[in-house]
């Protein structure tokens, strides 16, 4: 497939998921995959066959053998398993693979923590089961399933998780990422910061070649999270989980690229509702929302995304948006990368309430002064509340390449070679340090304001002053918290951008 190329199966998916029939019954309150409507449905029928193996027929569950659970979806659970050779196809090879089938996780299933592996828990052996019976198979589900498998067949980037089609009725066999998710190293707090960098400009360009590179048909992701982005063996990051992907079409596209913010002007057509939730909540949302939870606000609403990560414009409904969406979840994903620790984790609030104080008081975590100016701008410039003011996907990615490269010429001046600890002391020397201690572990507390600042939130309440370590001090009793004022509208003390 040509650079910038549409490819035919796109094509043919854009056109099966615009069909009107396909929708009501995908949006159907109660329907399931064994709707005898669905069974008629020649969009279906044809939906079926783009996501199905090259080779036509899906894999049969029997042909694989598991070797191990990975995680949770919203509504699948993923495994690693194993294809033998008398089993395997032309299109797709003997070899290890990821199995996403549809199944409801367990209540205290954690979607962002990577599942056991072979050396911190128990290994599981044996045929793949065969994925629910498609009578059981809500058709919110399964069709999202489907179309995410045909999209993911036709796409080719280092940067996105490739599909090899479907197993079963309702399962995806997928490329394996054997290096977990991002979510995972984020809790560990086991990279540096050129490693931190390096993955936040190949995440980019994954976004780059999903909103420019498929010739006027811009892909937006929708639910771009740390847990969505999975390493490969090559140690190369890996977009994943769209089954809340959409396409939106271009007309008379402009492209007067400034260098040095990315930004791009261009008129787009009304959003192709093919793969978007009616601009109304309706009966049943996508997955059902969870009680809040503590301030992570990380589950999906019927908003499509996850809070934490959400655009104000996608938070309010109000409206068509584009897939400046997925640059304003970039910088928050970005930050959290490099601060190593996951955004708003301070705040006792639940989803609405974040969403709400992000999306109408500007709340954003706190950038602090010792990160390098190029990063703390490109961070505050994704998240911009202004979608038109956000930088492209390919805009952040030339400028994370400019400063990878500002992050390799410090380290030579510093006379280290490219090891452990070499890129945090370059990293330090970028933000106007020179002592290789300026490392990411003295970035760990910008949620909130550092002692001195005179951060307020948009409605002039002042922060609560801190300690040194970043939590706040004895003088002000306890955390930073979400207040109630007596109109009923949350007023946090945090900061914002």
């Amino acid at each position: 497939m040509r650079p910038g190329a549409s490819p035919p199966a796109l094509d043919a998916l854009l056109g099966v998921m615009a069909d009107d029939g396909l929708r009501r019954i995908r949006y159907g309150a109660t329907t399931t995959m064994a709707s005898s409507e669905l069974a008629a449905s020649a969009s279906f029928a044809r939906l079926v066959d783009l996501a199905a193996p090259d080779d036509g027929a899906p894999l049969s569950p029997s042909a694989l053998r598991v070797v191990r659970p990975l995680g949770f979806g919203g509504f699948s659970r993923v495994e690693q398993c194993a294809l033998p050779e008398r089993a395997a196809t032309p299109s797709v090879p003997a070899g290890p693979y990821a199995l996403k089938r549809l199944e409801r996780p367990p209540p205290d299933a954690d979607a962002d923590a990577d599942a056991p592996t072979p050396a911190t828990g128990a290994m599981t052996t044996g045929c793949a089961r065969a994925p629910e019976a498609a009578a059981d198979v809500p058709a919110f589900d399964g069709i999202s399933l489907l179309a995410e498998g045909a999209l993911l067949k036709a796409l080719r980037h280092p940067n996105v998780l490739r599909c090899y089609g479907t197993v079963g009725p309702s399962a995806l066999l997928l490329e394996l990422a054997p290096g977990g998710c991002l979510a995972g190293r984020i809790a560990r707090r086991d990279y540096g910061a050129r490693e931190a960098v390096r993955w936040l400009a190949a995440i980019a360009r994954g976004l780059a070649y999903l909103h420019e590179g498929l010739n006027g048909i811009a892909i937006a992701h929708r639910d771009l999270k740390p847990s969505n982005v999975l390493l490969g063996a090559d140690g190369e990051p890996k977009l994943c989980d769209f089954g809340l992907f959409t396409p939106i079409r271009r007309e008379a596209p402009t492209a007067t690229a400034d260098a040095a913010r990315g930004t791009r002007s261009r008129t787009l057509a009304p959003l192709t509702h093919a793969l978007v939730s009616p601009p109304m909540p309706v009966a049943r949302a996508p997955t059902p929302t969870p009680t809040p939870v503590r301030a992570r606000a990380r589950h999906l609403t019927a908003r499509t995304g996850t809070v934490a990560y959400m655009a104000p414009e996608l938070f309010r409904l109000e409206g068509a948006y584009t897939e400046s969406v997925d640059v304003f979840a970039l910088g928050v994903l970005g930050w959290e990368l490099v601060a190593q620790r996951r955004a708003y984790e301070e705040l006792p609030c639940g989803a609405e309430e974040l969403g709400e104080m992000v999306a109408s008081r500007g709340l954003r975590p706190k950038v602090p002064h010792s990160w390098p100016a190029q990063l703390a701008q490109l961070v505050r410039d994704c998240w911009h509340a202004d979608p038109a003011a956000r930088p492209t996907a390919g805009g952040a990615a030339l400028q994370l390449r400019a400063l990878l490269a500002l992050l390799d010429e410090a380290t030579r001046d510093l006379r280290m070679p490219l090891a452990p600890g070499a890129g945090d002391a370059a990293f330090g020397q970028l933000a106007g340090r020179t002592s290789p201690s300026a490392t990411l572990a003295e970035l760990e507390h910008h949620a909130l304001p550092h002692a001195g600042d005179t951060a307020a939130c948009a409605d002039g309440a002042r922060a609560p002053p801190l300690g040194a370590s970043g939590a706040p001090s004895p003088k002000a009793g306890e955390k930073a918290r979400v207040t109630k004022r007596a109109g009923g509208a949350p007023s946090a003390c945090c900061a914002v951008s």
